[in-house]
C-alpha cells in the first residue's frame, strides 16, 4: 500500500484515500497543501460536497462504487471556495479519489499555496493554465513584440522577392553564358578540326618536298654534307610538327568529352594497352587487384588516354635497362579507388615536379628521351573530367610511381578473385 501511495503521490498529486465508511485515510501532496492541516479520520461529508453528477448528493461507499463511470466534481466545505474535477476508484477494499482543481490562471495558483510543480506534467491543466496566462500578457511589449515580428515578416517577405528575382537574373544569365559556351565550344571543334587536317597539309607538303630534293641529289651523286644536314633537319622538324598537331588535337579528346561509365575489365583492358605500346620482350610487367577491382566502372576512353600515357612513359624512361620492370596495381581504399603505375626507370629530380603537367614541358632531353611534353598534360586533363587526382613520387634513377585517385562515381563494381599478371 505505502509503494502506492508513493507513485500516486507523484502521479496523482490530488488524490484522497477513503476506507468503507468514508474516512479519510490519506491525502495526496498537492492535496494536503489546499486544505492543509492534519485531516485524517475526518469524514467525507466533513471537507467535501458532491457537486456533480447529483447536486447535495448524501456520499456513500455504494452509491460512489455504482458510479465509477461517471465524472465527478468535489467541492470543498472548507472556508477554501475550490472545486475538483476528477473520478473514484476502488483499490482493495479503499475508495481513491483522483483529480485536479479548477483554476483559471498562474497568478490564482498562490492564492492556494500551489505552484505549477505541483501538478503532473501529464496533467492538462497545466497547458490550460499556461496558455490563459499567455493570453493575458498582452501588455504593452506583447503588443510591441508582435509589431516587431508582422515588421520581421514583411522584411522577410521583401528579401524573398528579391531572392526570386535574383534567382531569375541567375538563370537568364546562365542561359546565356549556356549559349555563350556552346557557340565557343563549336568554334573550339572548328579550330581543332583546322588544326589536325588543315595545317598538316602544308607541313606534310614540306616533309615531302624535302624527301623528293634528298633523292634528287642521290641521282645527281651530289655529296654535300651541308645540304644534306639542312635537309635532315627540315625533315625532322616536319616530323616534330606534326606529331605535336597530332598532340594538340588528341587533348580535344579529353577536353571536350561527355562521361560514359561503363564497367571495365582491368586486366584485359591493361593487356590491350600495353600490347599497343609493343615493348620489347626484356620488359617485365605486372598488373595486380584486390578482390573488389577485377572490373571498375569509369569513362573507358578518358582511362585509355590516363593509362596509356602513364604506361608509355613507363616504358619510355626504363628502355635503358638490362631489366626495365613495370607493375601496375589497382585497389580500393575508404571513398576512392587507387590506381598505382611504378617503373624501375631513369625517374627525375622532385624539385622539377611542378613542370610535370605543363603543356610542352620537359624534365629529360629529346636527345635522351623522344615525345613533345603532352602526354603527361593529356592525363591530367582526363583526370580532371573524372574528377579524379594524380600524385608521383620519384628520385634520379630509382624509378617513379604514380598514383591515380577515382571517386566512387568511377569506382569498382565487379567482384572477382585477386590475380596477378606477369607478361
Amino acid at each position: 500500500m505505502a509503494k502506492v501511495v508513493e507513485l500516486l503521490n507523484l502521479t496523482e498529486p490530488f488524490n484522497v484515500f477513503f476506507d468503507k465508511s468514508l474516512k479519510i485515510l490519506s491525502f495526496g501532496p498537492a492535496m494536503r497543501k489546499v486544505i492543509g492541516g492534519n485531516q485524517e479520520g475526518k469524514e467525507f461529508n466533513d471537507l467535501f460536497s458532491i457537486k456533480r453528477p447529483i447536486t447535495n448528493k448524501e456520499a456513500s461507499f455504494d452509491w460512489i462504487q455504482k458510479s465509477l463511470s461517471l465524472v465527478f466534481i468535489l467541492e470543498l466545505n472548507t472556508n477554501i471556495e475550490l472545486c475538483f474535477k476528477g473520478e473514484f476508484k476502488v483499490y482493495e477494499d479503499k475508495l481513491l479519489f483522483v483529480g485536479s482543481p479548477y483554476i483559471n490562471d498562474i497568478a490564482q495558483l498562490k492564492n492556494y499555496g500551489l505552484t505549477i510543480s505541483d501538478f503532473p506534467v501529464s496533467d492538462s491543466i497545466i497547458d490550460i493554465l499556461l496558455l490563459n496566462d499567455m493570453e493575458k500578457q498582452t501588455s504593452k511589449e506583447m503588443k510591441e513584440l508582435i509589431t516587431e515580428l508582422i515588421g520581421v515578416n514583411s522584411a522577410l517577405s521583401l528579401t524573398r522577392l528579391e531572392l526570386i528575382k535574383a534567382n531569375q537574373a541567375l538563370n537568364q544569365q546562365y542561359e546565356r553564358e549556356k549559349q555563350s559556351y556552346k557557340s565557343l565550344d563549336e568554334t573550339f571543334k572548328d579550330f581543332t578540326f583546322s588544326v589536325s587536317h588543315d595545317l598538316k597539309a602544308p607541313v606534310r607538303q614540306v616533309s615531302m618536298f624535302v624527301e623528293i630534293f634528298m633523292d634528287r641529289l642521290k641521282q645527281l651523286s651530289v655529296e654535300d654534307d651541308k645540304l644534306t644536314k639542312f635537309a635532315n633537319f627540315i625533315s625532322l622538324n616536319s616530323t616534330r610538327a606534326l606529331n605535336m598537331i597530332d598532340g594538340l588535337y588528341s587533348l580535344t579528346k579529353s577536353t571536350g568529352k561527355k562521361i560514359e561509365l561503363t564497367t571495365i575489365e582491368i586486366v584485359p583492358f591493361l593487356e590491350e594497352i600495353i600490347a599497343s605500346q609493343n615493348p620489347d620482350d626484356k620488359y617485365n610487367f605486372k598488373i595486380g587487384h584486390d578482390s573488389q577491382t577485377a572490373a571498375i566502372k569509369s569513362d573507358k576512353v578518358l582511362l585509355d588516354i590516363i593509362m596509356s600515357n602513364l604506361i608509355s612513359n613507363a616504358i619510355k624512361y626504363s628502355k635503358n635497362l638490362d631489366n626495365p620492370k613495370v607493375s601496375i596495381n589497382v585497389s580500393q581504399k575508404e571513398d576512392c579507388g587507387l590506381i598505382i603505375i611504378t617503373d624501375n626507370g631513369v625517374g627525375f629530380n622532385m624539385s622539377h615536379g611542378n613542370q610535370l603537367f605543363k603543356m610542352f614541358s620537359r624534365l629529360h632531353g629529346e636527345d635522351s628521351f623522344d615525345g613533345l611534353g603532352i602526354g603527361l598534360m593529356n592525363v591530367k586533363m582526363a583526370l580532371d573530367k573524372l574528377q579524379g587526382t594524380i600524385e608521383f613520387e620519384s628520385s634520379v634513377n630509382n624509378g617513379t610511381t604514380f598514383t591515380i585517385k577515382l571517386p566512387f562515381h568511377s569506382n569498382y563494381t565487379v567482384s572477382h578473385q585477386q590475380e596477378l599478371v606477369n607478361f
